[in-house]
């Protein structure tokens, strides 16, 4: 069921994407209880069409925020409508969370977790990144995430943030495919080689728990193939 909420924030993330955050009525409150990692269904009428579209909740659980971001698609009617005309009061139409890929957390776990991303794809993976590190204090978390050039980096300075709090926990890599990153590893595109040294130098397989994938469907199939295939992963 969909129910029109009100638009609370917009922020332009890069010049290409920008966060919506939702003002979610007291009466919704619960049944706009979410879990990491999972999206939100949103509705609007666009050019007298009506158009649906998915996106990853950024936020927290325990933010209470419901956050989302949307990146310009090369005209995509919905990217372009929410870059170039929304605005805060605005209201859509929203469904309540869905989904199947997300996290359950455990106060008492002592996990090492590797999350890879690339470019929006960081939306869930913000999601579940900020959870470990909020309601799980002895596991450890290592992102490798793929983008373009700095600029367009969703999140790069909310991550540096988040890195330099959790120092002893939270291994943070950008790679750039258009720029040079600070070593060989971080500059090109995430795939091969750069995948296998990933799980067997910088996040080694054999001490990892769980991995979470989030990105374009090429690199999801590389990065399943690699682990169940040729490293034999099995999530603990």
């Amino acid at each position: 069921m969909f129910h029109k909420i009100r638009i609370k924030n917009i922020k332009k993330e890069t010049p290409e994407a920008v966060s919506i955050e939702f003002d979610i009525p007291e009466n919704l409150k619960d049944e706009f209880s979410f879990k990491p990692g999972q999206f939100l269904t949103i509705k609007a009428k666009i050019q007298d069409k009506d158009v649906k579209r998915s996106y990853s909740l950024c936020s927290s659980p325990s933010s209470g925020k419901h956050k989302v971001v949307v990146k310009q698609i090369t005209n995509g009617i919905f990217s372009s409508f929410a870059n170039q005309e929304l605005k805060i009061t605005d209201t859509l139409e929203v469904n309540k969370p869905a989904g199947s890929f997300y996290i359950e957390t455990d106060a008492k776990n002592c996990k090492n977790y590797t999350l890879i991303a690339a470019g929006s794809g960081i939306t869930p993976i913000m999601s579940i990144l900020k959870t470990i590190l909020k309601e799980e204090p002895n596991s450890k978390v290592n992102l490798f995430y793929g983008n373009k050039t700095p600029n367009l980096t969703i999140f790069k300075e909310e991550l540096e943030v988040i890195k330099g709090a959790n120092k002893n926990r939270f291994n943070l890599n950008f790679i750039f495919s258009r720029s040079k990153g600070e070593s060989n590893f971080h500059s090109g595109r995430l795939e091969g080689r750069k995948l296998k040294k990933l799980f067997k130098k910088l996040a080694p397989i054999q001490d990892t728990n769980d991995v979470f994938i989030c990105g374009p469907e090429e690199l999801s199939y590389s990065v399943k193939e690699l682990l169940t295939k040729k490293m034999k992963f099995n999530p603990t």
